[in-house]
């Protein structure tokens, strides 16, 4: 069962992103990360300039120190749902007893039992930017010539 659509943030918002978790091995999850437009967003780029939506989506690797990063590029034409090819593999438990778990809302970090679960919404790293038309697309990380275009 996939999670429920999660929000890029401000000024975003019409970007969204959802996830289910599809094999466990061990103490690893493997997560399936779909992506779309929110046509009844209110926030919507209204601009006629506006094309659609630029995003750079980094996944931690297992190590917690590389990242691997997804180039995509929204289209306004494109009212599917994009399934990255990929799985995003995320650990689950360590040694101390912590655990990170995906819920409705997104991924959740609990240092034990007693703890307090805190929301993990930047573990991912997601930059976003309008496409307008004749602008060059302004994300640190995005590579023009490996974006995945849809339209």
């Amino acid at each position: 069962m996939y999670s429920d659509w999660i929000t890029f943030k401000n000024p975003y918002e019409a970007l969204q992103v959802r996830y289910k978790l599809e094999k466990k091995e061990g103490d690893v999850g493997y997560y399936q990360a779909q992506f779309r437009i929110n046509y009844d967003e209110p926030t919507l780029c209204k601009d006629p300039r506006c094309l659609g939506y630029a995003l750079c989506f980094g996944i931690p690797q297992l190590n917690d120190k590389d990242v691997s990063y997804n180039h995509l590029k929204f289209y306004y034409k494109y009212d599917e749902i994009y399934t990255l090819e990929e799985l995003i593999p995320m650990k689950l438990s360590f040694p101390d007893g912590s655990k990170r778990m995906l819920k409705k809302d997104g991924f959740y970090y609990k240092v034990n039992e007693n703890a307090e679960e805190v929301d993990l919404q930047y573990f991912f790293i997601k930059s976003a930017t309008e496409i307008l038309e004749g602008s060059k697309i302004k994300i640190n990380d995005f590579i023009e010539s490996k974006a995945i275009i849809l339209k």
